[in-house]
This record gives structure tokens, sequence and C-alpha cells, in this order.
């Protein structure tokens, strides 16, 4: 239901209406069924994405404003009568010669005309009106109300003092706030005065209201939030658009680009003011890369709006090869460590290893010591050639227990920075744990790389995080 204030303007004098609410019903779109999505064969093709699991629902919000004012006349309050001077108004005497006669005895108000200088209006702009109203009585109609009622809602009155026999009265009317569409405005004139004929103080007429949309882009995200995936599962997708203008919004058409070219496109019937649509998707990724997906409203600019500047949001995900991960990693998210004890040469860097892995921005998983678990970390003297051996002990795609080894040996032999080699040798280690494969398929760094500088790489880099991520 809207609701909208409404104020009007006699010449000099105005009011503004008293504890009012005008109520349109919104027309309900019974169109979500007929949409279409369109995929860009050739885009989909060339990058590898398919599309399931489309949804589409529709919401009517409703804009309520509550608006509370006393009538004003001529800068008084509700309490004065006004008694209407004849040089207020434009004012002509009768002919009793024509079609109609002043009546004697008895006022009779009766309203002409109610006409407007322009048609449409424009939503959210003033309407001016003007009517006329008459007395074809023989005496004043004292204390004449005049009742504003919009498509059967009434609205409120104002006082026009008296109105004197044999004169026609033309007066201006102004009103703003009305919504989009075809409204009857009722105008219906009373006093305290008799009247001979009471059926000729209302007048009534239709008017248009043409409004403008402004179609925004709401949201556009993933579902889970994240933003980094496996190649070759699902990601779930949502956006919102909401109309936030004036008017109604007619062939709707919200292109989805990825990576800058047209991928698909969702066309849409219409959407009412203050209505919101809201699409779910599913794409799957079936190449490693990143994805800059953005959402775009009307990009033809198809539909006139108010503003479009708000029409586009985007997403970034990042899809990891299938083919950076082991076949088992640990199931949740916090991975504990039995405690160990070393000198601070050891101790130290291997700490800070552990910190590396929690500390790093926007990671989901965190290690730590627990004195009952299986999960083992040894520095000792090893005659292999390795520098760190992880150790699993897995059952399916879990991963039950494991033990790191750091190599003393052939760290201290190769190192010219001890520190930062056993850090980037045991966050190595750690990463198996967590699913994570030697030398993944990619070209951006990676803790996972054997052939990475150990004397200066010991933190987990963004790669390492965004699979990590993705796995969890």
């Amino acid at each position: 239901m809207k609701r909208f204030k409404v104020f009007c303007v006699l010449m000099i004098l105005f009011f503004t209406m008293t504890n009012y609410s005008y109520a349109l019903q919104q027309q309900q779109n019974d169109s979500v069924g007929k949409h279409s999505f369109i995929i860009n064969e050739e885009v989909a093709k060339s990058e590898n994405i398919t599309v399931e699991n489309l949804t589409i629902e529709l919401s009517d919000e409703e804009t309520k404003e509550q608006t509370e004012k006393g009538i004003i006349i001529n800068g008084q309050g509700t309490a004065q009568e006004a008694t209407v001077a004849e040089e207020i108004y434009k004012k002509n005497t009768l002919s009793s010669s024509g079609n109609a006669t002043v009546r004697a005895e008895l006022a009779d108000l009766s309203m002409n005309s109610l006409t407007a200088e322009v048609q449409p209006f424009e939503v959210g702009e003033t309407a001016n009106f003007e009517f006329e109203m008459a007395n074809y009585g023989g005496t004043t109609a004292f204390n004449t109300y005049v009742y504003l009622t919009i498509d059967d809602d009434n609205i409120g009155g104002f006082n026009i003092g008296s109105i004197l026999p044999g004169y026609t009265y033309t007066f201006p009317l102004m009103i703003d706030g009305i919504t989009e569409g075809t409204h009857e405005i009722i105008l219906n004139a009373t006093s305290i005065s008799l009247e001979t004929d009471y059926s000729n103080n209302i007048i009534g007429e239709d008017f248009v209201w043409q409004g403008v949309p402004d179609l925004v882009a709401k949201s556009f995200n993933t579902v889970s939030g994240d933003t980094s995936f496996v190649e070759g599962e699902a990601v779930a997708f949502t956006f919102s658009v909401k109309n936030e203008g004036t008017g109604i919004a007619e062939g709707i058409q919200n292109y989805l680009l990825i990576n800058g070219q047209e991928f698909a496109i969702l066309s849409y019937p219409s959407l009412n003011v203050g209505s919101t649509l809201t699409c779910s998707f599913s794409l799957t990724f079936n190449s490693p890369s990143d994805y800059n997906l953005q959402l775009y409203v009307n990009k033809d600019h198809s539909i006139v709006e108010s503003n479009y500047n708000n029409n586009t949001k985007t997403k970034a995900v990042t899809i990891i090869s299938e083919w950076a991960y082991l076949d088992y990693g640990w199931s949740t998210t916090t991975i504990p460590i039995q405690p160990y004890s070393y000198n601070d040469v050891w101790q130290t860097p291997m700490d800070a290893s552990i910190s590396n892995w929690n500390d790093a921005v926007g990671l989901e998983v965190t290690f730590y010591k627990d004195s009952s678990c299986n999960n083992t970390v040894t520095a000792e003297y090893r005659p292999e050639e390795w520098y760190g051996l992880y150790d699993p002990n897995e059952s399916g795609n879990e991963l039950i227990s494991f033990d790191i080894t750091l190599n003393s040996r052939r760290i201290s032999e190769d190192a010219t920075n001890v520190s930062n080699f056993i850090q980037s040798v045991f966050v190595h280690e750690l990463g198996h744990s967590i699913w994570l494969r030697d030398n993944p398929p990619t070209g951006l760094d990676s803790i996972m790389y054997h052939f990475r500088d150990r004397n200066t790489m010991t933190e987990p880099q963004e790669y390492d995080i965004d699979a990590v991520n993705a796995k969890y």
C-alpha cells in the first residue's frame, strides 16, 4: 500500500491535511514464471562454464510515509473560521437567463468542473488543478467546506468560508505525492446552510500520473559469501534488483558478463515501484582461473530511468584446479598439533610457522596445540635428502592423523637464513594436512612449490589461501 501527502493551495490561502493516509494497492505481477534466461553458448563454451538451478523471486515492498499536519488557512489555525473576502477569488455573477438560474430562499452549492493544466502528471511533481464552484441559491452558504477524496480514500477537508449567492468561484488546487497510475479525484462541498439540492455538490474526474523507474542493482554475491572455489564444483550466486523510481519498469533485461563478455541475459516482464527482483543460479567453472562477473541492469538503456549510475554490481571469484589438492585432508577448519619443545633456534621459527598460517589474511583454518591429539611434529637429524617429510594416516578422503618430520641436517646445510628456511619447510608440510598438493598447476606463487626460495618465502601465498578456502 502506498501513502502520500496532499497539499492544496487556494490562491493566497493554503492548507494541509490532518492525520491522513492515502492507500494505493500495488498491481500484483503474476508473471514470475514468464521470464527468460538466455545463455551465450559461445562464451559458455570458451569459458567452459555451465548454468543450473535458476530461481527467481519477486517481493513487493511497501513505501510508507506518515505525516501529520494541521489545517492552515491564511496562516491561521484550524480553530479560526475564515470568511472569504470577495476580492480573493475569481468570481462571476450568474446569468438568470442561462441554464443555471438563481433559486431563492435557500443556498445551493454546485461543483461545476474539475480540470487540470496538463495531462498526464509526472510523479513527483506538483499536480495543478482548477475547480469551479457556484452558489445557485438565493442565500449565502456559510462555513463552506470542500472535502478531497482520492480513489475512495478520504484525504481531508478545508474551509473556504462563505459562498455568496449568484456567483461562481474558481479555485486552484495543488496535489503532491500521488503514485503512478490513474486516480479518481473527488471534491465534495458542504456548508452549515440548508440547500435546495445536494446532488450537485460533488464532482469526480480521473487523472493520470506517469512515473519514471529507477532500477538499482542492490546486490550480487555468492550465496556462501566465499570468493574461492574448486574447479568443477557448482558455485551458487544470487543478485537482487529493486525499482526505486516512481514508475513501473517494463521489459527488464539483466545482463551477466563474465570477464567482459556477455554470458547471459535474464529478461523479466515488469517490476513495480518498490518491488525487488531476486535471482539465484549456479555456475560450474570447469577451468581454473580468476573470473570477474558483472551484473548490468538495463545495459542497453531500453528503459528510460531517472538514474543509470546504479545499474551495476561486480563479483570476482577464483577457481582452483582440482589438481591442486590431495585426495585427503583434515575434515574441519581447526587442526590440532601435539606440543613440541626445542632450543630457540628451532622452537621460535616452528612456532612462527603455525602463526604464519593462522595470521594469513582471509584464511578460514586455524592450527593449535593440543597434547591429546595424535598429530606430531619432530625436528631431527636424518640422512635422507629431503627437507621435510609428511606422513599421513588417512581413511578415504579423511585425514585421521599425521606426522611431520623436519630434517635438521639438510636444513642446516642449505640454509642461508635458518629461521626462514625452517618456516618455509614447516609451513609447506602443514599445507599438506589441509589438502594442498605439491607443485600446484598454477603460474602464481605458492608455498607448495618445491622450487620456491626457502630462504625468503615463509608464509602461505595468496594462491594457497584461496585454495584452502575453496576446499573448506
